[in-house]
């Protein structure tokens, strides 16, 4: 989390690695406890969905301490249960305020209830199922109140249209240890049921703790963080509960009172809520899902979200998903999207496939690259590289495989498997 200006920008990780207040530990309980919990039952300032079965809570003594503890609860068969030991954490260097009265630069953690759509890092997802980014060099997350469109939001490059300024952004990839692994948690981020506002700052994340107190975020010893990403469930809606413990526990609603056990949400529309639900690119939901082979898909005003067992959830969308659906989509060897689309050189675009990918530029149209081919492409660079976008699908006979790009040919023989470029 960052505070925004060019010579006070101080984020979570920074301000972790510059205290010196010594690294707390957190231990995993082995194994789930039995017993429901006293904090759970205690909150009466928030509810949580129906759809809700996964719920955190992070909470101190008061709004001015940054030492916290986080604590884990699931509903199985409509009771609620610890997930795991308690894990000591610490929140922001001025402890925390209630989100609505944060401001950007406070270093405090915003408390309140949050929901936590996604993660990223440095190093790969450590299991589960929340959507990730690996982060990479072109990485940031923007703070820049000149551009609210981008304010508090993860940018995977900065292009020559763009208005934010890298000075006034978190260079993600700066923060190896901190960001190994992180939740982001849904406070002031576009999409939700308020506008993003400005003056309060972002990137608030659960992340690996540094060397003391973080400047808003929440942060526990990496193999808790690992935990709880592996633990979190988009289909269990998750919630995050932030705040001084006697705060909590003030007003008349009961948090887990308000969540009757019912049937969970597809993972399809867990997808869809984790995208931005109805004010995301996909809009508004859509009929009910139905069965592809290998798995099931949904269609939207704005693309489509297809599901498997060992995919997950993707979105496609465009003319890559006119592409996809006309070569036959999950029956031919590209298989399941493993990605939502992402952003390409020059304006295009592409999504990942099990089998391959699409590419798409205005240019050139949406193209299948697959098979050895593909693997050959990767190798030069991809649309990265010279030879560029591709310009047709694939052609084959006569034992080869030939696909023109921007920039060349490539050819497969089938009989010695070798991939040369004309």
């Amino acid at each position: 989390m960052s505070a925004g200006g060019r010579s006070t920008r101080v984020n979570c990780a920074r301000l972790a690695v510059l205290s010196v207040i010594c690294l707390l530990g957190g231990g995993i309980a082995a194994g789930p406890a039995r017993a429901e919990s006293t904090v759970l039952t205690e909150i009466r300032r928030f509810d949580v969905p129906a759809s809700t079965s996964q719920i955190v809570v992070a909470h101190a003594d008061d709004f001015v301490t940054s030492y916290a503890t986080v604590e884990t609860f699931e509903r199985v068969d409509g009771t609620w249960r610890r997930a795991f030991d308690p894990m000591a954490a610490r929140f922001g260097a001025a402890g925390s305020v209630p989100g609505e009265q944060r401001v950007q630069g406070s270093h405090q953690t915003p408390a309140g209830i949050y929901t936590i759509p996604s993660g990223f890092g440095h190093l790969g997802s450590p299991g589960g199922a929340l959507p990730w980014r690996v982060v990479d060099g072109d990485d940031y997350w923007v703070y820049d109140r000149t551009d609210p469109a981008t304010y508090n939001t993860y940018q995977t490059s900065r292009t020559p249209q763009a208005r934010w300024r890298t000075s006034r952004a978190e260079h993600l990839r700066d923060y190896p240890t901190q960001y190994a692994h992180s939740l982001i948690l849904g406070f002031n981020l576009p999409g939700g049921p308020v506008p993003v506002d400005v003056t309060a700052g972002g990137g608030i994340f659960l992340h690996v703790n540094g060397s003391g107190a973080t400047a808003g975020c929440i942060s526990l010893a990496a193999p808790d963080v690992a935990a709880v990403v592996r633990w979190l469930d988009p289909v269990a809606d998750p919630r995050i509960v932030i705040g001084p413990r006697a705060w909590l526990a003030e007003g008349d609603r009961s948090l887990i009172d308000a969540t009757p056990t019912g049937p969970r949400p597809s993972a399809i529309m867990a997808w869809w809520k984790a995208l931005g639900a109805e004010a995301s690119f996909l809009g508004p939901d859509g009929p009910v899902e139905y069965a592809v082979p290998g798995g099931a898909a949904q269609d939207f005003p704005g693309g489509r979200i297809f599901w498997s067992t060992g995919t997950g959830a993707r979105s496609v969308r465009g003319e890559i998903l006119t592409t996809y659906a006309a070569l036959g989509a999950t029956a031919t060897p590209l298989g399941f999207p493993v990605s939502d689309q992402g952003v390409a050189r020059d304006g295009g675009a592409y999504s990942l496939f099990s089998g391959g990918k699409i590419l798409w530029h205005p240019e050139t149209g949406a193209h299948r690259v697959w098979g050895a081919i593909g693997v050959a492409y990767d190798q030069a660079g991809a649309e990265n590289g010279d030879l560029g976008y591709p310009l047709g699908g694939e052609s084959a006979g006569d034992g080869v495989a030939a696909q023109r790009f921007a920039g060349g040919t490539l050819t497969w023989d089938a009989a010695t498997g070798a991939v040369t470029r004309s």
